[in-house]
């Protein structure tokens, strides 16, 4: 049995990105103990923390076979002299001889990351000429607007074998209106909820977790920084970093600690069960990443979340959507921004105890649809496997 897993990121900077990982590499060994499991990754040290017996990929074959026009590849294939060469080939032959394709927990299927995108529908349609089963789990796709990718989109998500999509707004309309079939879409909710609501805390903590997106993709300028750190600093209360991105160019620390205009208790969390443990500290979440949002959800946690951009407003709309209104969205845009943020933070606090039951089972339901996704995906495997024996 060999498997091919398209994670979130490849550099582990961001944590509900691994956090994901780490569940579908679970999941996937609790069907499969003894498979042969390829990750694209940039660090094998930790990919081998979390499976030893995986093996880590270069993403660079990707990347540059994403460069190389169609009737060019197969020369390009021919010569594997150089490292990038050797590169091209490691990668084309990873995903063909793979019986399973698997995107673990994403949302990179979007405008805000186009040539990403491109390189991993690439790698959907070399995994689906190959006759492999290809299955993206806890994805959040969208918005696709530009025309580039909307078109490889539509030539090659309908292909899927499955799609498991992590909210039910924006994402499935968008798979309904490329021609995706309504038999290979599921609403499952995203792949870190189990882990998270594992960790849930007994009773609610009395710290206002904080986290901030800065970075192009996420529409927050340092207007929208300050503002929020103003609004948060009336309560009073413990304000506790629970940063999702740990990449230099968009610390989530770094911004908390610009919103606070304070010094910052530094290294903060650098792995995903002491993110879970100052999340579990929490009594609210404001949010400005997704996954900020998503695990204190899942842990009874209520949410205030701040959206900039037409991204984050689908993520946590569709985050909306699967836990109810204890996940409270304000827009950047609105011209009360400052006070609607205020009103929002102190009925959250005020709420919390009485959310959290609701919470609870949202995520409870959300578990369930997520294991019947996985069993859905290796009852597909274990049935396409013997057609592959025979070509």
């Amino acid at each position: 049995m060999r498997i091919f897993i398209e994670p979130g990121s490849y550099r582990w900077g961001n944590l509900g990105d691994v956090i994901m990982l780490e569940a579908a590499l679970g999941r996937l060994r609790a069907f499969w103990p003894d498979a042969s499991i390829t990750v694209h990754c940039l660090d094998p040290e930790r990919l081998r923390a979390v499976d030893a017996s995986a093996t880590a990929l270069d993403p660079s074959g990707s990347e540059r076979w994403s460069r190389i026009p169609r009737l060019l590849r197969p020369a390009a294939r021919l010569g594997r002299a150089s490292r990038r060469l050797r590169q091209l080939s490691e990668y084309v032959d990873a995903v063909r001889s793979a019986d399973l394709l698997l995107f673990s927990g994403a949302g990179s299927l979007t405008d805000s990351f186009k040539q990403h995108a491109l390189a991993l529908l690439q790698t959907i349609e070399i995994a689906i000429d190959s006759g492999a089963v290809t299955a993206l789990m806890g994805q959040g796709i969208g918005p696709i607007n530009d025309p580039e990718l909307l078109r490889r989109a539509a030539a090659v998500l309908p292909r899927a074998g499955f799609i498991a999509s992590r909210e039910g707004v924006a994402g499935p309309l968008l798979l309904h209106s490329i021609g995706v079939a309504p038999d290979r879409i599921a609403i499952t909710g995203d792949e870190a909820i189990p882990l998270a609501f594992a960790a849930r805390p007994e009773a609610a903590g009395e710290s206002m977790g904080v986290n901030l997106r800065a970075a192009p993709y996420a529409g927050v300028d340092d207007d929208v920084i300050q503002a929020v750190g103003s609004v948060l600093r009336t309560f009073g209360k413990p304000l506790l970093p629970v940063p999702i991105s740990r990449y230099s160019h968009e610390d989530d620390l770094e911004t908390v600690r610009r919103m606070l205009g304070e010094p910052v208790a530094q290294p903060g969390p650098a792995t995903p069960a002491e993110l879970l443990r100052a999340i579990s500290r929490c009594r609210v979440v404001v949010a400005g990443s997704y996954h900020a949002a998503v695990l204190a959800l899942s842990m009874g946690i209520p949410v205030v979340a701040v959206a900039g951009s037409a991204y984050y407003i689908d993520k946590f709309r569709g985050l909306a959507g699967q836990f109810g209104p204890a996940c409270r969205i304000e827009l950047t845009s609105e011209p009360d921004f400052a006070a609607r943020l205020r009103a929002a933070v102190g009925d959250a606090w005020r709420s919390s105890e009485a959310t959290r039951e609701e919470l609870l089972s949202a995520a409870a339901r959300q578990i369930e649809s997520i294991e019947r996704a996985y069993r859905h995906v290796f009852d597909l495997t274990e049935a396409q496997r013997p057609l592959r024996s025979r070509l």
